[in-house]
């Protein structure tokens, strides 16, 4: 039996029947699994029957717990049938495996541990991409010249490419884990590619030009993205309750439609209620709504409601397209530093791990505005022929 790391005792009184469980990790894998006393035994479970594979979480064990709770209680409990099953791993080809891994990673959605946004990225890459390649393949068939052929051939660009790929080694590296294969292929090494081109701007007075073209009551949304740098995924999360004390606090975001009580960080951000915000959100309509900025059915924005808004205002203004995320959080970021503001001020608003971080995406300051800022220190030198 393996140590225990921690636990999570889940004894329960039911219906006339009473078994105690309880979730706990193993010291070398880390993985949790389930122990329970049965017909005065103690026994480990850490396999769920449905899909033959280890546990992925705690709360995917405590979801399995439950059932298994239910069954004692039942009285049809049979222990044979939560073994795991070494015959199902050998027969399975690498599309079955992934269509069990996609519902695996269905469950860690449901349980917080990975955002929709993920599962849907990883859906795409094994539906479109891996799986009708390796379409009824058993795993010891994929070898390293196999996935290199893929890697070479998938219709993507190099960033694209490293997605699929990455997905399909975190498939090979789960089905090691859950017992389906003992070797993991060698992959290729892959780099996403990084542009020398500098990331789009937009200057303050075409912002402005742009805001201007939007429907007033869709506006005030636009101005806090364009004053804090906030990603539309925050901005859309933002509470009226989130205005305190003189500040706006930073705290929710969305993953595609699903509202998430932490930041894309995980990190808690707070910013001063800038003369202009402050003013702003004094001719606010008054809402029932629990978002600061609703787009006036008392329902916080959507991803598709703010580009669709964008889109128009951009047309109507004359100018091309160009990414809202760039025009505001990436813009705040290029303005600040050519008005002289330090890569630590810079990486202080946008909510940056690290002023390395910052300096990695925005290090690439146009040669005019260095050579502006080498003349203005030059103001005070004086030549005197020699």
């Amino acid at each position: 039996m393996a140590k225990i790391l921690n636990t999570y005792d889940n004894t329960a009184q039911k219906g006339g029947g009473f078994m105690g469980g309880s979730i706990q990790h193993d010291t070398r894998t880390g993985k949790p699994y389930i122990k329970i006393y049965w017909d005065s035994k103690q026994i480990a479970i850490n396999t769920d029957r449905a899909t033959n594979t280890s546990f992925r979480s705690d709360a995917h064990a405590r979801k399995v717990l439950g059932i298994i709770q239910d069954e004692i209680d039942k009285g049809i409990f049979q222990r044979d049938e939560w073994k795991r099953n070494p015959t199902i791993g050998k027969l399975l080809t690498t599309d079955k495996y992934m269509m069990i891994w996609l519902q695996n990673r269905e469950k860690m959605c449901e349980d917080g541990i990975i955002v929709p946004r993920t599962l849907k990225d990883d859906r795409t890459c094994i539906q479109k991409h891996i799986a009708p390649v390796f379409k009824n393949m058993p795993f010891s068939q994929i070898t390293e010249r196999k996935i290199q052929h893929f890697y070479d051939t998938v219709p993507l660009s190099k960033a694209g490419k490293y997605n699929v790929v990455s997905t399909l080694r975190t498939v090979f590296h789960d089905a090691k884990a859950d017992g389906v294969i003992k070797t993991v292929p060698i992959f290729p090494k892959m780099g996403k590619k990084k542009s020398n081109e500098p990331k789009q701007f937009m200057l303050p007075e075409v912002q402005q030009k742009v805001i201007a073209e939007i429907p007033k009551e869709h506006r005030p949304i636009f101005h806090a993205m364009r004053q804090y740098g906030l990603r539309p995924s925050e901005a859309r999360a933002v509470y009226q309750s989130s205005i305190s004390n003189g500040k706006i606090i930073i705290e929710r975001s969305f993953s595609e439609n699903l509202l998430r009580n932490t930041t894309k960080t995980g990190e808690l951000r707070s910013y001063l209620l800038t003369p202009f915000i402050q003013n702003m959100l004094n001719h606010l309509p008054k809402s029932s709504s629990p978002f600061l900025f609703d787009r006036g059915d008392g329902k916080a924005y959507t991803s598709k409601n703010l580009n669709k808004i964008w889109r128009q205002a951009l047309l109507d203004a004359g100018l091309p397209h160009f990414k809202m995320y760039n025009a505001f959080r990436h813009s705040l970021a290029r303005n600040l530093l050519q008005q002289g503001y330090g890569f630590d001020v810079v990486a202080e608003v946008l909510g940056h791990a690290s002023v390395e971080m910052t300096r990695a995406h925005y290090a690439d300051m146009p040669d005019t505005v260095i050579l502006d800022a080498l003349t203005d220190l030059s103001q005070s030198q004086q030549w005197d022929g020699r």
